[in-house]
């Protein structure tokens, strides 16, 4: 793991012409330094000051912001922290949707971004238990067979299957695992 966060964000910024395949390792690595104290904020804020000139890396560092804000909310059910919860949690949610729907407009279909963003918003909407989950549940499907049939790393879709699964979305779950 890098040793702060201006090493953090060298790495991640030297993507200038294309994805290179230290970015991922990069800033996965900025979400555990972040995370690991559940400096959910201070990664957003992080991530949306970082290279905001790049965008070969834009859309991808938008599915993290939305990961961050999903896990923090989460994180805030969890230890019923409710002030932050009701006080923010409707920004929380737009940003969720909102830099998903970024990650998926301007990343390669063929990335395991593009299939973790849908799959985020699958689960964001389940949760919310709103009129959404079924649609995204059809979109993620038809975007993984779609990159399925390119695809050199399979785990996102593993990922989702498994994911789909602990919702009880056995025969969707089920169509990925054939993939």
């Amino acid at each position: 793991i890098a040793k702060d966060k201006k090493e953090l964000t060298k790495c991640i910024c030297s993507s200038k012409t294309e994805l290179r395949d230290d970015f991922r390792v990069c800033i996965r690595e900025s979400k555990e330094f972040f995370l690991k104290e559940n400096k959910y904020s201070d990664y957003i804020v992080f991530l949306r000051g970082l290279c905001n000139d790049n965008t070969i890396i834009g859309p991808y560092i938008s599915y993290y912001i939305a990961l961050a804000r999903y896990e923090q909310l989460k994180f805030l059910e969890e230890n019923n922290s409710w002030d932050e919860y009701f006080a923010k949690g409707n920004d929380y949610r737009d940003d969720i949707v909102n830099e998903s729907d970024n990650c998926i407009k301007g990343a390669d279909k063929n990335s395991p971004e593009y299939i973790y963003a849908q799959l985020l918003l699958y689960k964001f909407h389940k949760d919310q238990q709103d009129s959404f989950a079924d649609d995204s549940l059809e979109v993620l499907l038809g975007a993984a067979g779609e990159y399925s049939k390119s695809a050199k790393d399979i785990l996102p879709i593993k990922e989702a299957a498994d994911t789909l699964l602990s919702y009880q979305e056995t025969s969707a779950a089920k169509k990925l695992y054939n993939l």
